[in-house]
C-alpha cells in the first residue's frame, strides 16, 4: 500500500474512533432523561396519530361528497338526450329542446344596446342661488327642486368661491 492510501485509512479510522467516542458520550450523558425523551416521543407519536386521524376524516367526508354529487350528476344525465349537437332533457314525462332555448337565450351582436336618455332635470342656478340666499338648507332646496344634494352643493360652493 502506498503511503496517500495508509493516511486515507489512517484518517478514516480516527474520525470514526472521534465520532464514536462523542456518541458513547452524549448516551452516558442522556441516560437520566431516558424519561423525558420517552414521554416526548410519546407525546409527539399521539400528535403524529391524532393528525392522521383528522386527515382521513376530511379524506372520508370529501369522498362522499364527491360520491353524492357524481351519483347527482349521472341521475340528471341520464335524463338528458343527445344527438349530435341537438340536446333534449326528459321532465316529468315532457321532452324539452335545451338547444332551442339555447338559440332563443342569445343576444344578436348586431343590435345595438339601447341608450337610456336621462331626463336634464338640472334646475337654474339662479333658482338655487335664490333659494340659498333665503337661507333654505342644501337638502331642502334638492328635495324642492327634485335634484339632488351634490348638484346643489355645486352650484352653491362656486357662488362663495
Amino acid at each position: 500500500m502506498r503511503w496517500q492510501e495508509k493516511l486515507f485509512v489512517v484518517f478514516w479510522t480516527a474520525v470514526t474512533i472521534i465520532a464514536i467516542g462523542i456518541m458513547v458520550i452524549l448516551y452516558v450523558s442522556l441516560i437520566p432523561h431516558f424519561h423525558e425523551i420517552g414521554n416526548a416521543a410519546t407525546a409527539l407519536l399521539f400528535l403524529a396519530l391524532i393528525c392522521a386521524g383528522a386527515v382521513l376524516v376530511a379524506f372520508t367526508y370529501s369522498f362522499i361528497g364527491i360520491a353524492l354529487a357524481r351519483r347527482k350528476h349521472e341521475h340528471l344525465m341520464s335524463q338528458v338526450i343527445t344527438s349530435g349537437e341537438v340536446v333534449a332533457a326528459i321532465v316529468e314525462g315532457n321532452v324539452i329542446h335545451l338547444s332551442a332555448m339555447h338559440e332563443a337565450a342569445k343576444v344578436p351582436s348586431a343590435l345595438p344596446a339601447p341608450k337610456e336618455e336621462k331626463p336634464d332635470n338640472t334646475p337654474d342656478e339662479k333658482t338655487i342661488l335664490e333659494l340659498y340666499d333665503k337661507g333654505l338648507s342644501l337638502r331642502t332646496i334638492a328635495t324642492s327642486l327634485g335634484t339632488t344634494y351634490h348638484q346643489v352643493r355645486k352650484v352653491t360652493s362656486h357662488k362663495s368661491a
